[in-house]
């Protein structure tokens, strides 16, 4: 059995986002340690590929869930294929998912998420990074869902627990995780019509009471919840603490991916920048 997988996928439109994904990655040389595997959401023909010869995996995912036809859009895909990953690429004892719009910084969340989920068959990360805010539609469309899907009680008790975001997370092989995140993925799907997995992953975690490695919110910073900080002289983003520890991952969720931002310097004064892969990288 092979170690290590890191799996992401996305229609043309996220192409470019994907790309830098990729190269972030093999730049901090982490296919040494894992393959990596891309699902086809609704890419083109030569997308593909670009994307075989650089040698990587690509699979076509199906529709696994009784989803309504008229609520299914192919680049949702990826979030019923993301329960079944081991399907798509058998063999592997960590599956690690990682969401095309984020690129890797530092190589600390491979190693905390893989060894993470050796030890307790899942490792996550909490939305709690330093000065991290969430507005009134984010409250609705989580607190309003969990409680549509799973009642008010349970969805109440889902809700107010610390919110595991799913965009880079990884799974044993063998974690109870899997069985358990489809189960409630399908009873949200029963109740919602639509495909939406981060509310029934972590509703699996809290009504199973499953067992997780919690991995810093760095290996996974949510850029429109929280600014990072811009380190000069490492030329590094950065947490917005005292500890200024470089972030690992720097996931552009949200529909403004090209936002330029005004980060504070670690030495004093602004810095305007987008926080693409490119320009953060670039000399």
């Amino acid at each position: 059995m092979k170690k290590n997988i890191i799996i992401s996928g996305c229609d043309k439109a996220f192409f470019d986002f994907l790309k830098s994904a990729l190269d972030s990655l093999v730049a901090l040389k982490l296919t040494t340690f894992a393959d990596i595997a891309i699902l086809d959401l609704g890419l083109e023909n030569n997308q593909i590929q670009e994307i075989e010869k650089r040698g990587f995996l690509v699979k076509k995912p199906e529709w696994t869930m009784s989803i309504p036809k008229e609520n299914r859009r192919e680049h949702q895909l990826g979030l019923v294929a993301r329960t079944v990953l081991r399907d798509y690429f058998p063999g592997y004892e960590v599956y690690l998912w990682f969401d095309a719009d984020a690129w890797a910084q530092t190589p600390e969340f491979f190693y905390a998420l893989t060894d993470g989920a050796r030890k307790f068959g899942a490792a996550v990360i909490f939305e709690d990074g330093t000065g991290y805010k969430k507005d009134f539609a984010y409250a609705k469309w989580w607190y309003g869902n969990m409680v549509a899907a799973y009642g008010f009680t349970k969805g109440l008790k889902i809700a107010l627990q610390p919110v595991i975001n799913i965009g880079i997370l990884a799974l044993s092989a063998d974690a109870p995780h899997w069985d358990a995140w489809i189960k409630y993925y399908k009873l949200f799907i029963q109740k919602r019509k639509k495909a939406n997995n981060q509310h029934s992953f972590n509703a699996a975690v809290v009504l199973e009471k499953l067992p997780f490695y919690k991995a810093p919110a760095r290996c996974n910073w949510i850029t429109v919840l929280s600014d990072p900080v811009w380190n000069p002289q490492t030329k590094m983003l950065c947490e917005p603490n005292s500890e200024l520890n470089p972030l690992s991952v720097i996931h552009l969720a949200g529909p403004n991916k090209g936002k330029i931002y005004d980060l504070y310097k670690t030495c004093g004064g602004k810095y305007q920048t987008p926080l693409t892969y490119e320009k953060i990288t670039s000399p």
